[in-house]
């Protein structure tokens, strides 16, 4: 699935979203992720390619201009926590296995 479809998907209009700056995050690793920015509104005028989505990719569509990574932070810290609680055991038995 590509960036738009997924923007389509969940439909954008409904909350007044902000598609100049749509944040992707993207895990790595159990530790590692990166952030990406994404100009959604320069996608859909053809002035880009619209990007690649992984498994696992959260994508966070600010709703209005005032959108702040803090914000994107709040709405996904809790689906964070939960993939950690439940990856955080195999983690250490990992480590004390080795």
């Amino acid at each position: 699935m590509n960036l738009l479809e997924a923007i389509a998907a969940a439909d954008p209009r409904s909350v007044g979203a902000k598609l100049e700056h749509v944040r992707i995050i993207r895990s790595l690793t159990t530790t590692t992720g990166e952030l990406l920015v994404a100009d959604v509104a320069a996608i859909r005028r053809g002035e880009t390619l619209s990007m690649q989505l992984a498994e696992g990719d959260v994508v966070y569509v600010p709703k209005n201009a005032f959108g702040t990574w803090n914000d994107a932070i709040a709405e996904i810290l809790p689906s964070l926590q939960a993939v950690s609680a439940l990856l955080t055991p195999f983690v250490q038995i990992k480590f004390l296995s080795e």
